[in-house]
């Protein structure tokens, strides 16, 4: 686009407000709570409620929710309270934090064994890699991450799962790998009624056909997502999806219906008075109006973009602000006003440069930092690891002590009953072997009484003879 800046929003994933109704719910819990553990799930409910709502208020939630949870040794809610404190780093974009956080949790779900826990901290660290542009660390994360949510069949995690892998494909030009995943995530997102998922899905697919020039697909897909932003009363989200339509519109060269989407978008803007949307709302409604030459109207909006990039305090933002200024009075023929708002630009640049370089020589030290204290988590896993290896090796060990022990035992015993079976059978047996000894004994006795009287019997048969004789 000629003399333009147009902000055309690739991804936003918003949660809808939460009513009051369910706040002053969440704080009635509260005061009635009469443990610990329950004031713990409590104020990691308030976390999750204030994500990208009120991200400092979530934050304070989930700091509390971790000191209790450290305060009475509960491993499993404390790894709950570093994952709903690494969302709230990462939605305030508290990188190295919500870093830190999400590996914390890790360790902890891993402990205590629990996959789902694992899957959703591995995903915030996909998460905070893919923010820090280190693709390939963002896969891997998602990657492991999708391997626990199907295998546990996860379905409140996967459509938002499937949606961070669609943006990394696209964002590495693999748009057929990206819409099947966005594809995957409205599939599962319709089954389990979640809008906000839904919604985001049909709204990265129409910037996708967008970008590949299939208007009528890319339209058809915003449209829905747009309705379902409506329905489900999104003001903010409904502005992102006016901004999309009017890009697609832009694109496809009907610059009134172009116009009409953006000034719708920039009138919801001013309505919620988020000023961070408003800033690209006036920049593209400007750039629009300064294409036609109706360079009073894009001078009124490109003053209120510089108005309120000053309000914001955002360098980037001033710069683009003043870019436009300076083009517009050079095509407005106001070349002192030109050269005014191009000196301003370059010292922004300058400035910005220095503070780039600064802030990249803080990040390389933010980065050693954070890779030893990886080492230092590594070895601290490695040594947890190490341990219950080997208590689990003692504990074998001693089970096949015992049981040896046991069998041992069973013998000594077994021959002890053998042995003292044994012993009553000889016993038995020699009592056997007496009373028969006796009885032959005896026996003889007798057999030698009948055998003497025989004898004398005899001797007095021949006695009686001889003296027969002799008479």
């Amino acid at each position: 686009m000629k003399n333009a800046y147009l902000l055309f929003s690739f991804f936003c994933f918003f949660n809808l407000f939460s009513q009051n109704d369910d706040t002053l719910g969440y704080f009635k819990s509260l005061k009635e709570a009469t443990t610990d553990e329950e004031r713990i799930k409590i104020n990691i409910q308030l976390a999750k409620h204030f994500w990208a709502i009120d991200p400092p208020r979530s934050l304070r939630y989930s700091s509390k929710a971790e000191e209790l949870s450290r305060s009475i040794n509960d491993k499993k809610h404390l790894a709950d309270a570093l994952c709903a404190k690494g969302e709230s780093n990462f939605d305030m974009q508290n990188f190295d934090k919500a870093e830190s956080n999400f590996t914390e949790a890790l360790l902890n779900y891993d402990r205590n064994k629990t996959p789902v826990g694992t899957g959703e901290a591995l995903q915030g660290l996909g998460k905070v890699a893919y923010a820090k542009n280190d693709l390939r660390a963002a896969l891997t994360h998602y990657s492991e991450a999708l391997k626990i949510f199907e295998k546990e069949n996860y379905k409140d995690g996967l459509p938002g799962l499937y949606i961070n892998l669609g943006l990394l494909y696209e964002d590495g030009s693999n748009f057929d790998q990206a819409i099947d995943f966005y594809k995957k995530g409205l599939r599962i997102a319709h089954e389990t009624n979640d809008v906000d998922a839904e919604s985001s899905c049909y709204t990265n697919l129409g910037n996708i056909f967008t970008g590949r020039k299939d208007y009528k697909q890319a339209i058809d897909f915003l449209e829905k997502s747009l309705e379902i932003k409506r329905k489900i009363g999104n003001k903010k989200g409904e502005g992102t999806s006016l901004n999309n339509l009017g890009y697609t519109y832009y694109e496809m060269g009907d610059e009134e219906k172009a116009l009409s989407y953006f000034q719708q978008a920039y009138n919801l803007y001013i309505e919620i008075d988020d000023k961070k949307s408003i800033f690209p709302a006036c920049n593209n409604i400007g750039s629009i109006y300064h294409e036609k030459k109706e360079y009073a109207k894009a001078l009124e909006y490109y003053d209120k973009s510089y108005a309120i990039s000053n309000h914001l305090g955002s360098l980037s933002k001033k710069i683009v602000s003043l870019e436009n200024l300076t083009l517009l009075h050079k095509d407005m023929k106001n070349f002192e006003k030109a050269v005014e708002y191009s000196v301003l630009c370059w010292q922004l640049k300058d400035t910005l440069y220095n503070k780039d370089q600064a802030q990249i020589n803080s990040e390389m030290q933010t980065r050693f930092a954070t890779e030893k204290k990886e080492q230092e988590n590594a070895l601290l896993n490695l040594q947890v690891k190490s341990e219950s290896l080997m208590k689990t090796i003692f504990i074998i060990v001693a089970c096949l002590m015992i049981v040896i022990a046991l069998f041992i035992f069973r013998g000594f015993r077994q021959k002890h009953k053998m042995n003292v079976a044994l012993e009553e059978k000889n016993q038995i047996i020699e009592e056997q072997q007496r009373e028969v000894l006796d009885s032959i004994h005896y026996a003889k006795r007798i057999q030698q009484s009948l055998l003497a009287t025989e004898k004398y019997i005899q001797r007095n048969i021949e006695r009686l003879k001889a003296e027969s004789k002799e008479k």
